[in-house]
């Protein structure tokens, strides 16, 4: 049986995959994710979303952004990535450093093990970082998500 908290991350993710179909998007430099207040769907539903061309791998670059702590999670910080589209994927990271989002890095959640295909054109993504709690009883691990962001790959770009 999951968590009210549990649950209460994977409505919130699947919600905004929901969302990310609508289409807003916010330009950036087509291959970095740079988190933000404007951008924290986490925070606000109708947050604008990333826009990025098709490519094996992004680069998550936070550029100082301090990620907000919600109620309930006082004490906590940043300490992992999941990256939700037909599949989730998971990352371990300090909430500071830049990293690339890619088959190097992101590992799958699900009970089948399979590599992240990239970031596909036309498809959509959710971004979250959170606390990753260790593997309860259940023997999963609990993910708390403290920001999220919508991604939308271009169609017809070539990756890098």
């Amino acid at each position: 049986m999951q968590s009210i908290a549990a649950l209460r991350t994977t409505s919130l993710l699947a919600g905004l995959l929901a969302l990310a179909a609508c289409g807003r998007g916010a330009p950036i430099d087509g291959h970095t994710i740079v988190p933000d207040t404007e951008h924290n769907g986490a925070a606000w539903e109708d947050a604008p979303h990333y826009e990025v061309d098709p490519s094996p791998a992004l680069l998550l670059d936070p550029r100082g952004y301090s990620i907000p702590v919600p109620a309930g999670l006082e004490g906590k910080s940043v300490n992992a990535i999941r990256v939700l589209a037909d599949a989730e994927f998971r990352a371990a990271w300090d909430g500071k450093s830049a990293l690339e989002l890619g088959a190097a890095t992101l590992k799958s959640s699900g009970p089948a093990p399979r590599s992240f295909p990239g970031f596909v054109a036309g498809q959509h993504y959710v971004l979250g970082l959170g606390y990753e709690q260790p593997a309860g009883a259940d023997g999963k691990l609990h993910f708390d998500v403290m920001w999220a962001g919508l991604v939308d790959v271009r169609a017809g770009k070539p990756g890098r």
